[in-house]
């Protein structure tokens, strides 16, 4: 988990936005996840708050604004961590964050904080060390470009290439480090071209490292329940879901598309039609890539 040196802002997701030394790798999932573990009263707290910042037009209507989307998005996620509360679930599997460990698997829960820690949190240590030694006065400057939204966007790669591949080492060993890479070397442009080779071959290294840990200890990278914990993962990190069209496609679409089972149905409706107009008004493309309607 994070550690209490990060900035709560961040963790917690209180601003849609990272501005801090994490990149965006440990930006907001740390306080959801902290909403799934705690008490009822914090979310019954924290939903208070969300619904309070909701603005109405002169109508009385819900208005379309970004204050409003973000407002939504979050009683989204907030909703989610609701759902899998071991409070909601029955399920008492105790806290279990170990790739070693298949009680790290055994309920929702573990198995999204065990991807987060497994892909995020350690993979962000070691990839932030390493960029420290290679960038030297420009590490600032790298890891302020790599905060907007490359770890969403990752997170959206392998939800698309798990959402169709069969073998699963193949893919980690060889599809998914190419598009990573190339997705990152996008983030990375205006760089001096050795410094973001050096910058990308790191984060390809370790995550594809993440990723080989993840395949070794057995753990279930096919099938709905790990793309479902992911596409929350996904929704959990990204700072700003309204400039990232991606993860909004393929993390939460795919959840509001499962009806009420972890959204109520106003919130269900609101995200929907908010960013479906927001959509409809702004260029689809994105941080992550462009979402290209079929």
């Amino acid at each position: 988990m994070a550690q209490t040196t990060h900035p709560s802002n961040c963790e917690k997701a209180r601003q849609h936005r990272c501005d801090c030394a994490c990149s965006g790798a440990r930006h907001g999932w740390g306080g959801w996840i902290g909403y799934a573990r705690g008490p009822e009263r914090d979310r019954a707290d924290r939903r208070e708050q969300l619904l309070a910042g909701i603005t109405r037009n002169r109508h009385n209507k819900i208005g379309f604004n970004r204050q409003n989307r973000e407002g939504y998005i979050d009683l989204a996620r907030l909703e989610i961590s609701g759902r899998l509360s071991p409070d909601t679930t029955g399920d008492r599997t105790p806290r279990i964050v170990d790739l070693g460990d298949p009680r790290s698997r055994a309920m929702p829960l573990n198995r999204l904080e065990t991807l987060a820690d497994t892909l995020l949190e350690k993979t962000w240590a070691e990839t932030s060390k390493e960029i420290d030694k290679q960038a030297g006065d420009q590490a600032r400057e790298v890891k302020r470009r790599l905060a907007k939204h490359t770890w969403c966007g990752i997170l959206v790669i392998l939800i698309r290439g798990l959402e169709e591949v069969h073998d699963v080492a193949a893919f980690v060993a060889d599809r998914a480090k190419k598009l990573i890479a190339e997705f990152v070397t996008s983030k990375l442009s205006s760089l001096a071209r050795t410094l973001a080779e050096a910058v990308v071959g790191i984060v390809v290294d370790k995550v594809g490292s993440a990723l080989g840990r993840l395949v070794e200890a057995h753990f279930p990278l096919l099938g709905e329940d790990t793309l479902r914990v992911l596409r929350m993962l996904a929704l959990f990190v990204c700072p700003s879901v309204d400039r990232h069209a991606d993860v909004y496609r393929y993390a939460v679409q795919p959840l509001t598309a499962e009806g009420t089972t972890f959204l109520i149905a106003e919130t269900r409706d609101q995200v929907t039609a908010l960013f479906t107009e927001w959509w409809a008004r702004t260029d689809p493309g994105s941080e992550g890539g462009a979402w290209q309607r079929a």
